[in-house]
């Protein structure tokens, strides 16, 4: 992981921390190996209720993509591999789109 960051919300509540921390870990080894750097960006917000919410923001050269999470998918490893697994996919398809547009910018084809 190039650079991970942890917001203000996220870092003053120590059991959300944790958990962040945690899934870094878990995020970093899936990713590592097959990637250029990615950053990652967690924070934590509320609803309108009150109840807490986990947001996590991957980014490349290409963009980013967000998904949010609660503390209770937080705490469960399989579900958050899979959630993981499909905020990567949505990375990869931001990174897919912003190489073929550049290729057909520089091959002079129509961008559509």
């Amino acid at each position: 992981m190039k650079e991970v960051v942890y917001g203000y919300r996220i870092r003053h509540t120590p059991e959300l921390l944790r958990l962040a921390e945690q899934r870094t870990a878990q995020l970093d080894e899936m990713i590592t190996m097959q990637s250029p750097p990615v950053s990652a960006e967690w924070d934590s917000t509320s609803d309108g209720e009150g109840r807490p919410f986990v947001t996590l923001r991957v980014s490349d050269f290409s963009g980013s993509a967000t998904t949010v999470f609660t503390p209770e998918e937080m705490g469960s490893s399989p579900r958050m591999r899979v959630r993981c697994n499909r905020l990567w996919i949505d990375l990869l398809s931001v990174r897919s789109s912003t190489l073929l547009r550049e290729f057909q910018e520089a091959e002079g084809l129509e961008v559509g």
